[in-house]
């Protein structure tokens, strides 16, 4: 029997991970998908350039990343937003020079790089991927934990740590959850559930060196924001953003052959020269986004009262960055809503 199992590799399932480890502790990490990470997912281009289709940017004031980065020895570089920005809306192209912004910043070598420290940190073979969780039951001293693949664990407690909504739509909690808990859930926005993510990869930044541009808006698409997204070697560039989201139904040619077109609408044939196309649907990897996300405000209930409880006699915990009590929704918040479920495990006296 493991003391602890933790549903979602994700950035905030792998710091309770480790910090429980770290005390001693014998998790267990169960992942739904085949990949780890969650909603940090870095692809590298075929020439190198590391593309990000999930999170990406953290901010001065996002200290439990900044520390975990430094214990990683993970750098950071800073995102260029200077130069000028093209402006789209209702039918009229402009440029603005870009106001001075407070300093925003992406992570060496991709996002991705702390999540492979993580699981290098904890260990391989505490994490099994293709393990969806589909039910949690309390029984007299543990809990039983069934997966979709057949599979069946038991352990002193459990970290609930992919989002609230996704966990009320999959997984079957005996006893059942107090209903103004599951109530919460169902009503609880996920983080990029509805986002449609893009790169174009380029063998130059001709949009840097010739055009000045950093930042692209536009109220006609398909994409609503491009941001120069050249690597911290700046020897690998692309042009990174977001599509509108109804465009999760296209086939990935249209939606490449859409954004080809808008991109030459500002910078002519440059704009052709890209050495290829990725993008993420993401309301194809996580139930309960895209339509049934339309009537939920950005971050509702992210960091609700509720998440900081225990369930199930003290045994069942809540992380995930839908749940932190500041920058819900952020990497930032993932890791310190782990950090919390970790510590409140830590805490418990001994069943």
């Amino acid at each position: 029997m493991h003391d602890v199992i933790i549903v979602g590799s994700g950035l905030s399932g792998l710091v309770a991970a480790q910090q429980l480890q770290q005390f001693g502790k014998k998790i267990l990490v169960l992942e739904a998908q085949s990949i780890i990470g969650g909603r940090i997912q870095t692809y590298t281009g075929i020439n190198g350039t590391p593309m990000e289709m999930g999170a990406t940017w953290l901010g001065n004031k996002h200290t439990f990343l900044r520390q975990l980065l430094k214990q990683s020895g993970i750098t950071l570089f800073e995102q260029w937003q200077g130069g000028n920005a093209i402006i789209e809306a209702q039918g009229v192209m402009e440029q603005y020079a870009m106001p001075a912004a407070e300093p925003y910043y992406r992570i060496a070598g991709g996002s991705s790089s702390i999540i492979q420290y993580l699981a290098k940190t904890i260990g391989p073979a505490t994490i099994h991927t293709n393990a969806a969780v589909t039910a949690i039951e309390l029984k007299d001293n543990y809990v039983q934990v069934m997966c979709s693949n057949g599979n069946s664990y038991t352990s002193t407690s459990v970290i609930i740590a992919i989002p609230p909504q996704v966990a009320a739509k999959t997984i079957t909690f005996q006893p059942s959850l107090p209903n103004q808990l599951l109530q919460v859930m169902q009503q609880t926005q996920t983080w990029m559930a509805g986002s449609i993510k893009f790169a174009l990869a380029y063998t130059a930044p001709f949009w840097k060196q010739a055009f000045n541009i950093s930042t692209i808006y536009s109220d006609k698409g398909p994409a609503t924001e491009m941001y120069d997204h050249t690597d911290a070697t700046e020897q690998h560039f692309a042009l990174k953003g977001f599509l509108l989201p109804q465009l999760s139904k296209a086939m990935p040619l249209q939606r490449k052959e859409w954004v080809a077109q808008q991109v030459q609408r500002y910078f002519g044939t440059m704009a052709n020269t890209f050495i290829q196309y990725t993008d993420y649907v993401w309301c194809n990897i996580w139930v309960g986004c895209g339509e049934e996300q339309n009537h939920l405000l950005p971050h509702q209930n992210n960091g609700h009262y509720l998440y900081t409880n225990s369930y199930m006699n003290e045994r069942l915990f809540w992380a995930g960055t839908e749940t932190a009590q500041q920058f819900g929704g952020y990497m930032d918040g993932a890791v310190e809503a782990g950090l919390r479920a970790a510590r409140a495990i830590l805490q418990m006296p001994i069943h």
